[in-house]
């Protein structure tokens, strides 16, 4: 979805199955960033997903963060939020589910600190709600996430 977006670089944060996962991505045009302290939560994922665009990518504007658990998420909604980005010029752009704010969402540069900052497994959550934050509404069904085997039965049924 990323990389038909078509935005810039793609960065793909792998962790606790980093061995298996990594011959998938081996053939994409992606930068694999292995996350050693991945049992941390999803805070630890960003925060080395955020170390290695700033190693690497020093002079990005920002970046957008895609959980990899949202098989449904059109590229239309990350060029959308680029969009409206470049738009309106806002430091956080998240995704509108109706009753939360969630990803995929752009952070600019000014919020890698805040980024780096994080613990645990709640992610950049609070950042999304906070005053100023611009949105966009997510397509319907894009919220759908994988987070057991049932979830993939599910998928598979639909």
């Amino acid at each position: 979805v990323a990389l038909d977006a078509g935005l810039g670089r793609v960065f793909v944060v792998i962790g606790a199955e980093a061995g298996r996962i990594r011959p998938a991505l081996e053939d994409l045009d992606v930068t694999i960033v292995v996350n050693p302290d991945w049992q941390d939560g999803i805070a630890s994922s960003l925060r080395a997903g955020v170390a290695e665009i700033g190693r690497v990518a020093p002079d990005a504007r920002g970046l957008i963060v895609l959980p990899g658990d949202q098989p449904r998420m059109p590229a239309e909604h990350l060029a959308r939020i680029d969009a409206a980005q470049r738009g309106s010029g806002a430091a956080i752009v998240a995704s509108d589910y109706g009753d939360h704010r969630g990803p995929p969402a752009y952070f600019g540069r000014r919020h890698f600190a805040a980024l780096m900052a994080l613990r645990g497994d709640a992610g950049a959550r609070d950042l999304l709600q906070g005053d100023g934050v611009e949105t966009v509404t997510a397509p319907a069904g894009s919220h759908f996430d994988l987070d057991h085997p049932a979830d993939v039965l599910r998928l598979r049924e639909t």
